[in-house]
């Protein structure tokens, strides 16, 4: 039977309406699967927190419209404020006005006006801005190491803002730890320039200086942080270990010997007047804690003068022998001209009991390790804080060290206490932050064989090894 063109529209029509119903229902489907996703993503970011927001700087010409703001408002007040005018005949105002206040009027609105910002003001704000990024960021790669680095970020913040006096000082560290001592020297100076209140720039100087080997200029800026903080210990120490050194370096100069008797030989030296004061100083502490002087001297004494008679050098060679007689129970001199001592002569040699005793045995001591270890080993190490007190400097510690390499680990002694109490020396920190790469790796050593040797827990043996800067 054939369809009529009715029911063939009535057939489209229903088709029609079955495509758009399932339609409907994908459109519904998709939008049903949105608001999911977005209920889902909405619920993680109010669990990640709030978005901080990147702080950058203004929009260009916000502060021309901030200007004109201010503007408006103050021509707004003004008008508002501005006092009625007195009328030239009005006599009888004229009477009662208060012309003091009046000008105090006229004073304090000078005082509370200001200038308008400029353009150039917020370019110095935004390079300032721009500087202090820079600085934190060579601070944390100067915290771990990173000194090139942190070098890099310093100059370009002092770029930005010449006027930062923390920029220069921070880079004259960093360059202090790369042992670039003048150009150290260099930023400290412009730091203090800047601010010469600031204690931290003298002090870096003044170890740039140490460095340079131009220990009066060093002592010099110890004594102006004294001046600024009488009670900085820091400064007292460092500048008590920078007087001995500079003692050290003073020359001596020998204007004629003279001979009376036959045992006795004087010699006469041109001194300086600090050198003087300190020697009247050591010979008084001499006098109280070493009681053998005079037998000892005269022991030395005839060995330096049947030296007189061979050459002049060996004659001042003995002489040097005779003074030195009273730190040493057996000394002889060999021929670089140094002072040795054997071993087989420590037990004449009482335990030091003070930091002179003790820096008067290792004058002598310091050039024969073997005779040192002995010595050293005689010496219990929690006498260590009082005996070094404020005298130990790179020196004697390396040479430690060295002794514990070459002496207690061949023989497999311990010498895990002697670290341990080695920190506790006041002046240890600021020793051992100035430790050469080669002394910090025979520390690195000495710390390896001590986890493979100790009984103690690693915990504490990498406790040790971060005291001493080397983990």
């Amino acid at each position: 039977m054939p369809i009529t063109k009715h029911e063939e529209k009535m057939v489209d029509l229903q088709h029609q309406l079955r495509e758009n119903q399932h339609d409907v229902e994908e459109f519904l489907s998709d939008m049903q699967n949105w608001e999911t996703r977005m209920r889902k993503k909405d619920t993680n970011l109010k669990m990640e927190g709030p978005v901080i927001e990147a702080q950058l700087p203004p929009v260009r010409n916000t502060l021309d419209q901030k200007k004109m703001r201010k503007k408006k408002k103050r021509t707004t007040e003004r008008v508002q404020n501005k006092p009625k005018r007195i009328s030239s005949y009005d006599y009888l105002s004229w009477d009662t006005f208060d012309v003091n206040k009046a000008i105090e009027e006229v004073d304090r609105q000078k005082d509370s006006s200001s200038e308008y910002e400029t353009d150039e003001e917020w370019d110095t704000e935004r390079k300032k801005h721009l500087a202090e990024e820079e600085k934190e960021k060579g601070n944390a790669y100067f915290r771990g190491g990173e000194y090139d680095q942190a070098i890099e970020h310093y100059s370009r913040g002092f770029q930005l803002d010449p006027t930062n006096h923390l920029l220069p000082a921070n880079r004259a560290m960093a360059l202090i730890k790369q042992k670039k001592f003048a150009a150290a020297e260099v930023d400290a100076t412009t730091a203090i320039s800047l601010e010469p209140l600031y204690v931290k720039a003298y002090m870096r100087r003044a170890s740039a200086m140490v460095g340079l080997t131009k220990f009066e200029l060093a002592r010099a800026d110890y004594e102006r942080i004294l001046n600024l903080e009488p009670q900085n210990k820091l400064a007292k120490a460092e500048l008590e270990k920078t007087e001995k050194k500079s003692l050290r370096r003073i020359a001596i100069e020998e204007v004629g010997i003279e001979s009376q008797g036959d045992d006795v030989v004087t010699t006469t030296f041109k001194q300086s007047k600090s050198l003087q004061r300190i020697t009247e100083k050591d010979n008084r502490m001499f006098q109280k804690f070493v009681s053998k002087s005079d037998s000892l001297a005269k022991s030395v004494k005839p060995k330096a003068v049947e030296k007189l008679g061979d050459s002049e050098s060996k004659q001042r060679n003995a002489l040097s022998d005779a003074e030195e007689g009273h730190s040493s129970s057996s000394v002889s001199l060999a021929t670089d001209g140094t002072f040795s001592e054997s071993s087989d002569d420590m037990s004449g040699k009482s335990v030091p009991q003070t930091s002179y005793h003790f820096q008067s045995d290792y004058k002598v001591l310091k050039h024969n390790k073997e005779a040192f270890f002995h010595y050293f080993k005689r010496i219990a190490p929690s006498t260590f804080p009082t005996l070094f007190g404020e005298m130990l400097d790179s020196d004697i510690l390396v040479n430690i060290l060295a002794v514990f390499k070459e002496f207690y680990v061949p023989a497999g002694d311990s010498f895990e206490e002697h670290l341990v109490s080695l920190t506790r020396v006041k002046r240890f920190e600021m020793t051992a932050l100035f430790l050469s790469e080669r002394e910090k790796q025979l520390v690195s050593n000495l710390i390896a064989h001590l986890k493979q040797t100790s009984s103690s827990r690693e915990e504490d043996i990498n406790n040790l090894g971060k005291k001493y800067r080397v983990l």
